[in-house]
């Protein structure tokens, strides 16, 4: 194995392992408090494109969760403990599509079903992150996109949203990804 290989490889497998640390939930570890953990994790995998908000070191890394929010107190957890893209989390629960559009990170909870297409319709082309938990909201096209195999949670990708956004998601978590959206290219 060349030195390069060899780095190449090792740093696949900490990527591993810092994502699937603990992917099953159970009743010591909530279902959403896990689902706190990836969000965070997967954001060390995501560069937003240059000049938005998440760039700006001044500001800070606002996650909103627009309808009913199903994190409790983890959400509130993180900012307390924790900083993304080396910046002061903020989290704003959204009653309103004008509340979300200065975030960095969407969660569209699953009682938004019906507002699915108005609220992708504002952040399509935003470097708005756009994370769910719900069915079919990957082929919809929220950015990533949780699912429930087994008691393990698994994510899925919308390549074709991640491009309108700007982002760019680094191949090691596309690699552990289910990737949706993408027959039309």
């Amino acid at each position: 194995m060349t030195p390069g290989s060899r780095c190449r490889w090792l740093s696949c497998l900490a990527v591993l392992a810092l994502l699937l640390t603990a992917p099953a939930f159970s009743e010591e570890t909530p279902e959403y408090e896990l689902k706190v953990e990836l969000i965070d994790r997967i954001c060390r995998f995501v560069d937003w494109p240059p000049g938005a908000a998440a760039s700006d070191p001044a500001t800070p890394f606002t996650i909103a969760v627009i309808g009913k929010d199903p994190f409790g107190t983890y959400l509130d957890k993180l900012t307390s403990e924790r900083r993304i893209k080396d910046k002061k989390i903020r989290i704003v629960r959204a009653q309103s599509l004008d509340e979300i559009r200065d975030c960095q990170l969407l969660f569209v909870s699953a009682s938004e079903v019906k507002n699915l297409a108005r609220i992708l319709a504002l952040t399509g082309e935003r470097p708005i992150l756009t994370v769910g938990d719900s069915k079919g909201y990957g082929e919809a096209g929220v950015v990533i996109n949780f699912f429930t195999d087994k008691e393990t949670i698994h994510f899925e990708i919308n390549e074709p949203a991640a491009d309108r956004g700007g982002f760019r998601i680094s191949s090691k978590l596309r690699r552990l990804a289910r990737m949706v959206g993408t027959e039309s290219r």
